[in-house]
């Protein structure tokens, strides 16, 4: 199948007749200097580390999916792309998948690509891609492209590094081992460390865009903290200095979070369900006021699923794809949103800015018709004080039952 953004073409990847698979996430990161004298070495060193991963699974779970989410870049993402197109022919390969992960648009990212044989090289490695995911801009990003600045590429990276250690259970990485105490913004010693040391007040992941099919957040953390990081010793091509040889080239380690420090996080998110569930146990007052200050503001995402999406086009008498094409973006590839209106303050592409109201309101999104009583709202006295400071229906009106917050707080997670 060639690589496409479509979410039709990512949905079978990581569910079944509706269920979610569970699919084992393995994420690649690695240089982009890699000398050519180390390249067959490390090809080596990756076809032994894949045979043995895909033989174990194949025992374990022979119908758990692989899917390996690979940044594109020059050198070791490259690398692992072949060797993994190269070894799954042996297993079964409608279960090992491969998703390309673009930092940034991918009009932007080609621009990495300029020389003839760099993207020779790209599109190669393109090709081994079952699909593709482009992240989107940064707030600051689509700020200075809608001023028709050039947008900041670091930011990007980082974004990138984020996301590849936050959606995986696995990571490979191709790397030398430097700079793991300091790592830097976006680089391969930055994806190790913010793999290693998860936080779970700040993911961009793949979990987060199939939200709406399922919540996994706690087997999904579970999963994460009892994975490793395959390191596959990579020395640097250093153009000016001696390159140091450290280790033997594609020598393999496994480095997997402490026992210890898993009890604790696991504690950890016990501690905060148990909070979510307690501070607000007497119930919360909530009346609209009818100001639309939610459906304005910074820039920001209202998740749809196909199920919304055709209530509203059916409400508009449109088709579903003239809707799509109208009113809604993709993010990450596989989930869409409402649009928004930049040059109006980004509100809403269905708020009526003079009646101050929705113009699909009857069929309005889930994510609309539960607002305030959102996780990210309810996960402390603090958050909910901070929203009510610009939303006036908070704390008046009615007092809302606990067991009914509970209800409009599962129906999504926002």
């Amino acid at each position: 199948m060639k690589p496409s953004d479509l979410t039709d073409d990512l949905k079978p990847f990581f569910f079944k007749d509706g269920q979610y698979l569970d699919p084992l996430i393995i994420s690649v990161t690695g240089h982009r200097d890699i000398g050519l004298d180390a390249e067959l070495p490390l090809r080596s060193a990756l076809s032994d580390l894949l045979n043995e991963l895909f033989k174990q699974e194949s025992k374990k779970s022979p119908k758990r999916p692989i899917v390996f989410l690979n940044g594109m870049a020059t050198g070791a993402d490259q690398l692992v792309a072949a060797a993994v197109n190269e070894a799954r022919v042996a297993f079964a390969p409608d279960f090992i998948t491969q998703i390309a992960v673009f930092p940034m648009p991918e009009e932007d990212y080609v621009q990495d690509f300029s020389l003839p044989e760099t993207r020779r090289e790209f599109e190669n490695a393109l090709d081994c891609m079952d699909a593709k995911i482009a992240l989107p801009l940064t707030q600051e990003n689509q700020a200075l492209r809608n001023q028709g600045e050039k947008i900041h590429r670091t930011g990007q990276y980082v974004l990138l590094a984020e996301f590849l250690a936050n959606s995986c259970n696995n990571l490979i990485a191709l790397w030398d081992g430097q700079n793991i105490d300091k790592p830097k913004p976006g680089s391969t010693s930055d994806v190790v460390a913010r793999y290693l040391w998860i936080d779970l007040t700040k993911r961009a992941s793949i979990k987060e865009a199939l939200e709406p099919y399922c919540n996994q957040e706690r087997n999904f953390i579970i999963n994460h903290l009892q994975g490793s990081v395959f390191t596959v010793y990579t020395p640097r091509d250093r153009i000016f200095g001696e390159r140091q040889i450290l280790k033997p080239i594609g020598e393999i380690d496994k480095i997997t979070i402490p026992k210890h420090i898993q009890k604790s996080i696991v504690k950890k998110m016990d501690h905060i369900e148990t909070n979510v569930k307690n501070w607000y146990k007497q119930g919360l007052h909530f009346q609209c006021a009818g100001c639309g200050g939610c459906c304005t503001g910074a820039p920001g995402y209202v998740w749809l699923t196909d199920e919304e999406e055709k209530q509203i086009a059916d409400f508009l008498n449109l088709s579903l794809d003239e809707f799509e094409k109208t009113y809604t973006r993709m993010v990450y590839g596989l989930r869409r949103s409402l649009k928004e209106i930049p040059q109006s303050n980004y509100d809403c592409v269905f708020f009526n800015s003079e009646t101050k109201q929705c113009s699909i309101y009857d069929v309005r999104p889930a994510q609309c018709r539960t607002w305030p009583f959102w996780d990210s709202l309810l996960e402390s006295q603090n958050a909910w004080d901070e929203a009510s400071k610009t939303c006036p229906g908070c704390n008046q009106g009615p007092l809302i039952p606990f067991e009914e917050i509970e209800i409009r707080r599962k129906k999504i997670s926002v």
